[in-house]
């Protein structure tokens, strides 16, 4: 689960500059709702689930550009950022698992000395 979040978490900064959260609820890391977002990553466009669904296409103003290229323009910007997490993310969790094998197998052997390994497993 930690890694499945963990990607969407890379998906959803990397087309919407927001957090998987905060792309369904429509608050963003500064607890705005939605636009530009100015100082760390000046002039990128948080964009949420409900501006997708309201205006796809249609500007928030005049001189601005619908949401679903406001998604481009996010992805141009920080699109090889990520696609290099996305590579590396299923790389860490497997090292991390094969680092993690002899605890999780002694973890394994003494939940089945209790009797609840049928149930519990690491």
């Amino acid at each position: 689960m930690a890694e499945t979040f963990a990607l969407l978490n890379v998906a959803t900064q990397t087309m919407f500059n927001t957090t998987p959260v905060g792309f369904v609820t429509s608050v963003n890391s500064q607890g705005n709702t939605g636009g530009t977002v100015y100082g760390y990553g000046y002039g990128q466009h948080v964009i949420t689930l409900r501006e997708l669904i309201e205006n796809p296409f249609k500007p928030q103003s005049m001189g601005t550009k619908g949401q679903l290229a406001l998604v481009g323009d996010n992805l141009k910007k920080n699109g090889i950022m990520g696609a290099v997490q996305m590579a590396l993310i299923p790389v860490a969790f497997r090292l991390g698992k094969n680092l993690a094998r002899p605890a999780i197998s002694r973890t394994n052997r003494l939940l089945n000395k209790s009797g609840i390994g049928s149930t519990v497993k690491l």
